[in-house]
């Protein structure tokens, strides 16, 4: 075998491929004399060799040969130390010496699915809520309406661990260094702090996710908008959030045991979070869409306090910012899921991404063999039927029709529910600006639509046979329109009918008049609008007109 071995390390392509064949056959495998040469040939560089040791060695002894042969940068030994520990359940401890090996071995790969292996993810369900609050600092005001898609945020803050994995890797630049900031290359569990703004999107690139947005980060800190902190409205204490007087920074692992289910984990407290975000002294001109702020100053927004913030100080929409390019031990990294940018170029794109298709994302094929999804290329699944991957549904949420589909797992799907509570609270808004003077009243008085009702079949409230005509008798200044009872009739993608009764005032006439309505509500311009409005108490005109 001697011969072969030299003419293999020399380059000779027949040598490499006779002593692949000598060492994987039957004979050669069972003898046990062959160990020491299988040994020396995986500390030289033959993956094979390797291979062999960790499939046929017991794991104790095959460990021996293959970590100094992994810190030796050979990567197929790298391999084997994996494959033997994720074999025996490893623990925590070997964990992190196999991150160390790997990295530094130049597994990059495998180093960042580790990594992402200890992300938590939790699914915010989208929704509208009031961003800011008129009661506050003046960078807390206009409060304003913010509809914020479906996201998921990270239950913890990003660990040191896995921070120090991404500059194992070659990818990030080392943390800060100072008091109160982790160790280089520390491994343990602690929040991930003393990073820039820089850093952190950089990290965030490399583990395929993002920094949440600033509406994103108050939409989960007030729990989708309808509490006063991220458990509730009871005011923080230490086991809900750490603040000052409530100790120093402990493992995520620690900290999550006291977290809400449900709930992303140190919201409040802890680290403070960078964001996406740049920072502007109001919310004048704010997006209201979720997304993020994005021209502007040099610094960047940080939301939640920290472990030294008094009691008095903190709340879900509180806002601070500092320069991006500062690294502070009182802010850490939160991520969020990805929504890949668009390109055109490589250079437009962070990391180990390409511009494919229009769109930054890992390096991944489009028609491959695939047996999961990040296999493939952005914006493609992997077909469990065909083994390869196919073009997805949809990509994003603006590729769905309706104001509720969504794109969760590459296809669309609808929350009729909330779209028709949405359309619901549409239209009390409008009853609330037609009684300010601000909107006006759309009736068929003078023909009885009930008989036309179910005329046609394409919409039940017949509204091709029906011509909108402004009722002059109530738009006047001071009429007044109560809402008693609103029923729903129907709901599909992008259209919700309503039964509506109540009273109207005329100041014209100085009386209220009982009156039923039919509401259409349709979906149009990106937001709910009123598309017919049928008066059914008008006196019958003797027969329906089309």
């Amino acid at each position: 075998m001697g011969l072969y071995e030299v003419g293999c390390s020399k380059g000779d392509k027949v040598a490499c491929e006779a002593l692949r064949r000598l060492l994987l056959s039957p004979i050669l495998g069972q003898s046990p004399e062959l160990q020491e040469d299988f040994e020396r040939l995986c500390l030289g560089g033959y993956g094979v060799a390797c291979a062999w040791l960790y499939e046929h060695l017991d794991a104790e002894v095959a460990l021996q040969t293959l970590e100094p042969a992994c810190a030796a940068r050979v990567g197929e030994a790298c391999e084997g130390v994996i494959h033997i520990q994720e074999r025996r359940d490893a623990s925590p401890e070997e964990i992190e010496r196999l991150i160390t090996l790997s990295c530094l071995s130049g597994i990059a790969t495998r180093c960042r699915q580790i990594a992402q292996a200890d992300l938590n993810w939790i699914e915010v369900r989208g929704g509208a809520f009031t961003m800011g609050t008129q009661h506050g600092e003046a960078n807390e005001r206009p409060a304003h309406q913010v509809r914020v898609p479906t996201f998921k945020l990270t239950r913890s803050e990003v660990t040191t661990r896995q921070y120090s994995a991404c500059v194992l890797a070659g990818v990030c630049s080392p943390a800060g260094q100072g008091a109160n900031c982790p160790a280089p290359l520390a491994m343990d569990r602690t929040p991930a702090r003393c990073v820039t703004w820089a850093q952190a999107r950089r990290l965030a690139s490399w583990l395929e996710a993002r920094l949440p947005t600033e509406a994103e980060w108050e939409f989960a800190a007030t729990a989708r908008g309808q509490r006063a902190w991220p458990w509730g409205h009871a005011k923080p204490n230490c086991s809900r959030a750490l603040l000052v007087g409530c100790g120093m920074l402990a493992s995520v692992d620690l900290r999550e045991k006291d977290c809400v289910k449900g709930i992303p984990c140190d919201l409040i407290g802890g680290v403070s979070e960078w964001i996406e975000d740049v920072y502007h002294g109001d919310y004048n001109d704010a997006p209201l869409d979720g997304s993020a702020v994005t021209s502007g100053s040099y610094r960047r927004v940080v939301r939640g306090g920290s472990y030294t913030t008094p009691l008095e100080e903190i709340s879900a929409t509180r806002r601070a910012d500092t320069p991006s390019e500062a690294s502070s031990p009182l802010i850490g990294i939160r991520l969020a899921t990805r929504d890949y940018p668009r390109c055109r170029r490589r250079e437009d794109c962070l990391g180990e991404e390409h511009c494919i298709d229009g769109h930054c994302a890992i390096k991944k094929c489009r028609d491959c063999p695939c047996k999961h999804h990040n296999k493939c290329v952005y914006g493609y699944i992997c077909s469990s039927k065909k083994g390869k991957c196919i073009k997805a549904a949809c990509q994003s949420d603006s590729d769905c029709p309706g104001l509720y589909s969504s794109c969760r797992n590459w296809r669309c799907v609808e929350d009729k529910e909330h779209s028709v509570k949405d359309a619901i609270n549409t239209y009390r808004d409008f009853v609330k600006a037609f009684n300010q003077g601000n909107s006006y009243l759309y009736f068929q008085t003078y023909m009885n639509p009930i008989p036309c009702w179910y005329r046609s079949k394409k919409n039940q409230f017949g509204i091709e046979h029906i011509r909108k005509k402004r009722d002059p008798y109530f738009n006047n200044p001071g009429s007044r329109l109560m809402i008693s009872q609103v029923t729903l009739q129907h709901a599909s993608v992008g259209e919700v009918g309503l039964a509506v009764e109540g009273s109207l005032y005329s100041s014209l006439s100085k009386q209220h008049l009982p009156i039923k309505l039919g509401i259409l509500m349709v979906h149009h311009g990106g937001r709910w609008r009123i598309a017919a409005e049928v008066n059914t108490n008008a006196p019958p005109p003797g027969k329906c007109r089309p």
